[in-house]
């Protein structure tokens, strides 16, 4: 039983998320393969989803805050607008009443 142990042991080494390269002169260099490279790969794409995540939130919030701004502003004015509109036609109402009320004629009126 120990022997199948260390037998396995020897087929499956363990995995490093390291490349090893031959430190023999005489050997050709060899070409690590892409699954040696598949953890690093997992990592780097981890690490950059979630810095393009985290700026595009605090861009969408910055950019949130500057429109608020803008429609407000715009708001404030067209309530400014409208609030002199109705202002000059109470102005124009009170007018017409008095000047109505001054008449001779209407105060003849009994019906």
């Amino acid at each position: 039983m120990i022997n199948t142990l260390i037998k396995r042991s020897v087929i499956t080494p363990k995995r490093f998320h390291t490349i090893k390269l031959p430190h023999q002169i005489n050997q050709d260099p060899v070409k690590p393969r892409l699954s040696q490279f598949s953890h690093a790969l997992y990592n780097t794409l981890m690490i950059s989803l979630s810095t393009f995540f985290l700026l595009n939130i605090v861009y969408n919030n910055l950019r949130y805050q500057e429109i608020e701004q803008e429609l407000k502003l715009k708001s404030n004015t067209l309530e400014n607008q409208i609030q002199t509109i109705v202002d000059e036609k109470d102005k124009q109402l009170k007018q017409e009443q008095e000047s109505s009320s001054k008449r001779w004629i209407h105060k003849l009126k009994f019906w």
